[in-house]
């Protein structure tokens, strides 16, 4: 599909963490993600831009909103949910372009901190050497 533009991965690898605050991972389980013009979950607002699998971004703002009935609202009654403004390259002027951090049916995390995917290599290689 022309008319779709695919985001992918910032290159980090030699950053600061302080660098890295605003930056999060769609974790790989196999489903894109339509960004919305808007921060809704609503397939009214797709705006053709997906996020791949794996895909590395930096957020330029962060909301979290209650959700609206018919929204998905999970069972447990959290109905909250967090979205992130998409930096598509051209930062400020990116146009809006909003993922949401939790599948709205069933509550699972489909995007974290990029932090949190970091390991600790030395730790790693200790404890290997522990053993």
């Amino acid at each position: 599909d022309a008319a779709r533009s695919v985001l992918r991965s910032a290159e980090l690898s030699n950053r600061d963490v302080k660098d890295e605050a605003n930056y999060y991972f769609l974790l790989k389980r196999g489903l894109r993600m339509n960004l919305r013009s808007e921060p809704t979950v609503s397939g009214e607002f797709k705006t053709g831009m997906i996020l791949e699998p794996g895909t590395l971004f930096r957020a330029l703002d962060r909301k979290e909103v209650p959700e609206a009935a018919g929204e998905g609202r999970r069972a447990g009654g959290q109905g909250r949910q967090v979205f992130l403004r998409v930096d598509s390259g051209a930062g400020e002027a990116s146009p809006p372009a909003w993922a949401f951090m939790t599948h709205p049916r069933d509550g699972s995390r489909l995007i974290i901190p990029f932090a949190e995917t970091k390991v600790d290599r030395r730790a790693y290689t200790e404890s290997c050497f522990d053993a």
